[in-house]
Parts: structure tokens; sequence; C-alpha cells
């Protein structure tokens, strides 16, 4: 199998609940620097033929999601995929947020093509390409096949789904402690004292969810204007809580 230049991902978005990523994951005609250039069409039997993976990295094991669009356009390969809600995936997202990643590649094989000389240059030009996979990956090796933007939106739903995973995580690590027999030592007595201090801030935010529930439900005696500002702070207090 081979892997192709990575190119920059043109989108980052949320649609509904899902999480999306789109932009191309080949150009046509341009030389990698693997000295290859994929022609147009190379994709089109492939993509009627077999099912393409998303990956991490083109590691099989680390699978990402499911691709919902792959065309070719005058310009490329051009994909449109979910990324799932599962670890990996939460990982990953937050890594395209922070923009660690911003390239797709693909893996391939080549099964039909033609040298060519391109300015004193021995070129192969890829007429057709089985489609194995499509990664995310962090180093990219064809320049034009890279992330652009990032678009995000976290709904209520998805904060509180996050904030649930990252309290359940806390407490398993809480209750294997409790079970282990060993003395604490100094070091995890101190982040104990700190997590305990973070979550004395719970509180606060309790008591501004409760006033916004509260004043929604007197809504006509509450301007629209100020619940969203109620529920804009304390999001932004549950959001510096959860990164402490």
């Amino acid at each position: 199998m081979q892997y192709s230049i990575p190119l920059k991902i043109s989108e980052l978005k949320s649609v509904g609940d899902d999480w999306m990523v789109e932009g191309y994951a080949s150009t046509f005609d341009n030389v990698d620097l693997g000295r290859d250039m994929v022609m147009p069409g190379a994709f089109k039997e492939t993509l009627a033929e077999m099912k393409v993976r998303f990956l991490f990295s083109h590691d099989p094991r680390l699978v990402l999601g499911t691709p919902k669009v792959l065309k070719e356009d005058k310009t490329g390969l051009f994909g449109s995929l979910k990324i799932s809600k599962t670890q990996l995936g939460s990982d990953t997202h937050t890594l395209l947020l922070d923009e660690a990643i911003d390239s797709f590649s693909i893996g391939y094989d080549s099964q039909d093509y033609e040298f060519a000389d391109m300015d004193g240059i021995q070129i192969r030009k890829l007429k057709k390409i089985k489609l194995y996979e499509i990664s995310l990956v962090p180093i990219p090796m064809n320049s034009e096949a890279v992330v652009t933007g990032v678009k995000m939106y976290l709904s209520l739903a998805d904060q509180v789904r996050e904030a649930g995973l990252m309290l359940t995580n806390v407490l398993n690590d809480l209750r294997a402690l409790d079970e282990n027999e060993r003395p604490l030592s100094e070091t995890k007595r101190i982040e104990l004292a700190a997590l305990l201090e973070t979550f004395s801030g719970m509180d606060a935010v309790r008591s501004s969810l409760q006033s916004i529930l509260n004043s929604a439900s007197q809504s006509r005696l509450v301007t629209p204007r100020l619940l969203a500002h109620n529920l804009a702070d304390a999001r932004k207090r549950l959001a510096t809580i959860l990164q402490e």
C-alpha cells in the first residue's frame, strides 16, 4: 500500500450532533514529493466498488468514523467525513480545533499508471487508484491537502456529555485510589486537595443553573437578553472549573 502526501482540511464543523470534517484528500495534476501525479478519473472505479475507511494516521486499529461523501470534481477527491464520538474521536476533534492536526492523506494501490517527463524529471501519472482509506494526519506530504478552517459550536447536550465523561473518568480514578491499600503519596495528596478545591466551585455553577431555570419558568418577567447573559455566565464558570 502507498500513502499520499497530506492535504489541508478545508473545514471542521458540526451538523446537528455530528462532527464533520471536509476537504480534498487528493488533488489532480500536481506532483507530490514522491513524484506522483494523480490524474482526473483515477478514483472513479474504486469509489463505486468498495468501502473506504476513515482512520487516524493510516492505522487500521484507529478508526475515526465514516466517510459520508466521497466524490471526484475538477480539483480532486473531495470528502465529507463524520468523526465518531468515541474517545479517539473526541481527542482527535480537540487536536483539530487546536490546529495540531490539519491534513488528510490516503492509503491506496496504483493499478494503472504511465511515466512521463516533466521539466527533466520523470514522474508517474496515476490513472487508476484503488483507494483503501482516508486518514487525518499530523504531518503533511502534499502541501495542498490540508485543513484551512475550523468551525465549531458545542451544543449544551455536547457539553453535558463531555463534562459527564470527564467526571466519570475522575470518579473511576478516585475509586481506584480508594481500593488501593497503600498509603497516599504526598504528590497524590496535593492533587486530591487541588481537586477538592476545584469541585468546591461547583456549588456556584449549580446556583447559577438553578437561577436560570427559575427565570425561564417566569420568562414573561425576564428578558431574553438577561437569560442569555446568565446562561453564558454559568457556561463560563463551568468551563473554568473543568479546565483547572
